[in-house]
């Protein structure tokens, strides 16, 4: 029963992005997920940790945090079924989200999902080098 509830989950998390503006695959190839991945470390390589730190406030876009947030709530969820490019979509995609629209309450949450999945063995450790 708890395996149905991590996927209901799921399937409104997605439902929700969707309705926000931020639609992602839902059964992405590990190619994929890399060639998204390599775009946001490399966004994030080129951004200096002042102008991260310096980040406005995201409230004027509460929709976007509100997908940040959702897709934070999930992400253990999706460790436990779900591909692993998935969840390197996903943690891309709030890191993107929050570059994109500023820092809020969840921003550490993505900032250590995104370094999860960065130092995981899903990649190459120089790969942010």
């Amino acid at each position: 029963e708890s395996r149905l509830k991590l996927d209901e989950m799921a399937e409104t998390a997605f439902w929700i992005m969707e309705m926000v503006g931020e639609d992602i695959p839902k059964d992405p190839s590990m190619k994929d997920a890399e060639a998204t991945y390599r775009k946001t470390a490399d966004r994030l390589k080129n951004t200096a940790d002042e102008e991260i730190m310096n980040l406005p406030s995201i409230e004027k876009y509460p929709l976007k945090d509100f997908a940040i947030k959702t897709l934070v709530s999930i992400f253990q969820a999706l460790h436990h079924k779900h591909s692993p490019a998935l969840r390197i979509e996903c943690a891309c995609r709030m890191m993107d989200l929050t570059l994109n629209y500023g820092l809020g309450e969840s921003s550490a949450a993505v900032m250590a999902i995104f370094s999860q999945c960065s130092l995981s063995n899903f990649f190459e450790v120089k790969t942010l080098a």
